[in-house]
């Protein structure tokens, strides 16, 4: 392992600790590496040396690129031949991140006669004539761009192309960029692209311990970074980018600089998730230079004041890497590390896996109710790339206008946008793709790989300042009459989280009105060609295609009454029936006695009292009928919550019965009639109605002391009515999931955790009773202090019951949706 250099204080402060990693600590890290590598996150040898080939290509390219336009501007042939031009590498390449399918950031040094307008005229037609045959596709050059770009495939791997131009009349072989005199006569646009490589090298000159930040910053990047994870990566929707978070994991790495990566990573996550923002992240102290150029500073430029996560780059002159964050996207990083942090927390001690951190977001499933739909759509397949590029980037704009808006808490925009084709017939069918109508829609379309690579190449300026396009090869775009053509659409989503008095309230006609009007403002925008809406989508109208295989799509509510039948405990009913779109049936053997649960039915509209003793299959039978008759016939979910427990032999162990056989034949008669053969009766009865759902889930309320492995940890070897009564319950799901797999029945055994069912407090004897099994509970997690809430247990319970699929069926999980975490 590399070691931190001795003396040397890393970061603008002393670091907290520099212990020593343990023996445990290390353990964990080699199973973070290991998880890593599951989730493919390293690179084979092979595609690695592709990407040398790619790059000594490029640096080629970007040679013969300057020579020939040196040429053509009649500059002699020796002033051509060696006024040199050089490739850099930035962001996850040059850092040492990278894995299969990441891009290269690439940028391109070239001389000082040599101008940026030559850049995007001359080096595409070029590369694409340099290049091995159909090796280049999807080229898009961006020139307007913030940072000017060129975007495209080589050989398979994506390119981010970007130019700087240097004052000085040849670029050496050997050339750094170390020194701050480069930057001298360069213009803004430049220095922004220098920077991208001066950044990176200077990150990794400020970690004590570069292969510890790697491996750290590969699980970070992992958590944040793709769509099937917690989509928290994009700088230009709002959140951290690359270089962003390399520079938190940096941070932290200075502060712990002999820690293993798993251990930055637990740190990370509290350090981050609870930083005093709008306090700086630095990684050293800003410096002057030898530039009259910007250097962040609030004291100085207002606009600096505005930035509320500021994450500063360490390389001359200093930039805000997170200017794009808004209050929004801010909230929902501090909710996704907060979650992190307690997983994180756990396999730490061994309670989890690294999978687990690694586990899909649910933006989509459960998410939001309410969403904005943002479609972009162009009739040409070359104009689309370029389009939704430029609505994506002002996306932020629009999600920080809804901010202002009154009855919205939260305007959360995901990372990524959904490309479609359709094919359209008419102009009334065009306006209703482009309002996001998919019935038009290609059914499994693939990209296409044109025979000739089209390249969107500006050419000549014109009078305003703008530039005039042409395509090379071009196809023509079709014409708003023409019939039987393809429209591309790019859909990016936001999650509107209401205020209280947000559906009351709700007018976002202003920021939508105000969003299209900067979009279509753009000076390349074509009227006739081109479209941007905003949408209102409920979660149950989401596209299929942002749905993974084994994720439930959100149904209408009004269709989906959940029956509860409990003894214990109202409280989950009063969770379901918070979400005024949720119908809650509450199960009760006598409603003049239900006091607790009529109360709550009084108060709330979608909460229903059925009478009914679930040990008596009759009663079962009629309180599915009377539930048929209110929901037309249907039920989604049908939770088991009845159970006995407790009793004047709850101490009993086996041996006691010794000589009491009767007393132990009735207490198993009792429980086994309450948790088991009254979950068959009432499953059996409400089959029919589940079976008329499109979400089929029914949940049986059970216990780890059912479990083997957990009471022989526990030693408790008391409990016996309800702990064998409840393992027979384990198998009734195991049974009824085998029997029911066929028809897309989930059926769950779930425990909510030692909870605290009592009404008041609690007597002499129960809280003895209650420590004892505390003391018994930590053998298992030495965490536990004492029972969890009932509203805790069922919002957990609740949450879990939300997520769980077919492929679930037959288990037993922990009310946090793992089989590790009971208690």
């Amino acid at each position: 392992m590399e070691a931190p250099q001795p003396g040397r204080q890393y970061g603008v402060t002393s670091y907290l600790s520099k212990a020593l990693p343990t023996e445990a600590e290390i353990a964990v890290n080699n199973l973070l590496i290991d998880e890593l590598k599951r989730q493919n996150n390293f690179e084979s040898q092979e595609q690695t040396q592709k990407r040398k080939v790619v790059l000594e290509s490029l640096q080629k390219i970007t040679l013969e690129f300057v020579k020939q336009v040196s040429k053509v501007q009649g500059l002699p042939d020796s002033i051509a031949e060696n006024s040199g031009g050089k490739i850099f590498t930035y962001g996850s390449y040059r850092l040492g991140v990278y894995g299969p399918g990441s891009d290269i950031d690439t940028l391109v040094v070239v001389p000082k006669h040599i101008s940026r307008e030559e850049f995007f005229q001359y080096f595409p037609p070029l590369l694409i004539k340099l290049a091995p045959p159909n090796s280049i596709q999807e080229l898009t050059p961006v020139p307007d761009a913030f940072v000017p770009i060129i975007k495209f495939e080589y050989s398979g791997i994506s390119i981010d192309l970007i130019f700087a131009q240097l004052a000085i009349r040849q670029v050496a072989p050997d050339l750094t960029l170390n020194n701050k005199d480069i930057l001298r006569g360069v213009d803004e646009k430049c220095l922004r692209c220098l920077n991208g490589t001066r950044v990176t090298d200077e990150i990794l000159e400020l970690v004590p311990q570069k292969a510890v930040f790697r491996t750290a910053l590969r699980g970070i990047k992992l958590w944040a970074q793709s769509e099937d994870r917690r989509a928290v990566y994009a700088n230009v929707m709002g959140f951290p980018g690359g270089v962003a978070w390399a520079m938190l994991v940096a941070r932290v790495c200075q502060l712990y600089p002999q820690a293993t990566s798993s251990v930055i990573i637990a740190k990370f996550f509290r350090i981050i998730g609870r930083w005093p923002w709008p306090q700086p992240v630095l990684l050293k102290a800003i410096e002057g230079g030898p530039l009259q150029v910007r250097v962040w500073n609030p004291q100085i430029y207002h606009g600096d004041k505005y930035h509320i996560m500021p994450i500063i780059t360490p390389a001359y002159p200093s930039m805000c890497a997170t200017h794009n964050i808004t209050s929004s996207t801010k909230t929902v990083l501090s909710r996704e590390m907060e979650r992190a942090a307690g997983i994180v927390d756990r396999i730490m001690v061994s309670k989890v896996s690294w999978k687990e951190l690694f586990a899909r977001h649910s933006f989509f499933t459960t998410g939001y109710k309410y969403y904005l739909s943002v479609i972009a759509a162009s009739r040409n397949k070359e104009s689309q790339l370029l389009w939704s590029g430029l609505v994506e980037s002002k996306v932020r704009l629009l999600v920080s206008s809804l901010e202002h808006v009154h009855s919205i808490a939260l305007a959360h925009p995901f990372n990524k946008g959904f490309d479609r084709e359709h094919h359209c017939n008419s102009e009334d069918e065009f306006e209703k793709i482009s309002n996001g109508d998919l019935q038009y829609q290609v059914k499994d379309a693939t990209t296409e790989i044109l025979a000739q690579t089209s390249v969107i190449t500006p050419v000549t300026s014109t009078g305003d300042g703008g530039d005039t396009v042409k395509t090379t090869n071009e196809q023509a775009s079709p014409e708003k009459n023409d019939k039987n053509h393809k429209i591309y659409t790019t859909t990016y989503y936001i999650g509107i989280e209401l205020a209280a008095d947000g559906k009351k309230q709700l007018d976002i006609s202003y920021s939508t009105n105000e969003f299209k009007a900067i979009c279509t403002g753009w000076q390349q925008y074509d009227i006739d060609t081109m479209s941007v809406n905003v949408v209102h989508t409920r979660n149950y109208d989401l596209p299929d295609d942002v749905f993974q295989p084994d994720e439930t799509k959100p149904t209408r509510a009004g269709r989906a009454p959940k029956s509860k039948a409990k003894k214990r405990t109202h409280a989950s009913i009063g969770q379901d029936s918070a979400d005024p779109q949720n119908v809650v049936f509450g199960l009760a053997r006598s409603i003049a006695k239900a006091t607790v649960l009529s109360k709550l039915a009084g108060e709330r509209n979608n909460v229903h009292i059925v009478e009914g003793d679930i040990t008596n299959p009759q009663q079962m039978k009629e309180a599915a009928a009377a539930v048929s008759k209110t929901t037309g016939g249907s039920l989604d979910v049908l939770v088991n919550n009845a159970a006995l427990f407790g009793g004047p032999t709850t101490g009993f162990t086996l041996t006691d019965f010794n000589g009491k056989e009767d007393l132990f034949k009735t207490d198993m008669n009792q429980a086994m009639e309450v948790n088991v053969y009254g979950i068959v009766y009432t499953t059996n009865a409400f089959l029919p109605l589940l079976l008329a759902s499109s979400i089929k889930k029914i949940i049986c309320i059970t216990t780890a002391l059912a479990l083997s492995a957990f009471v022989e940890k526990t030693e408790i070897a008391s409990i016996i009515p309800y702990s064998v009564s409840k393992a027979a319950l384990n198998m009734v799901v195991t049974k009824y999931a085998i029997l029911l797999k066929e028809q897309g029945v989930t059926v769950l055994g779930l425990s909510p955790g030692w909870v605290n069912t009592s009404d008041g407090e609690p007597t002499p004897e129960q809280a003895a009773g209650n420590e004892w099994m505390a003391g018994m509970f930590r053998k298992v997690d030495p965490r536990v202090t004492g029972q969890i809430s009932v509203q805790e247990s069922a919002k957990a319970g609740i949450k879990v019951i939300q997520t769980v699929g077919v492929e679930d069926s037959g288990k037993v999980l922990s009310h946090h949706g793992d089989q590790e975490n009971w208690l």
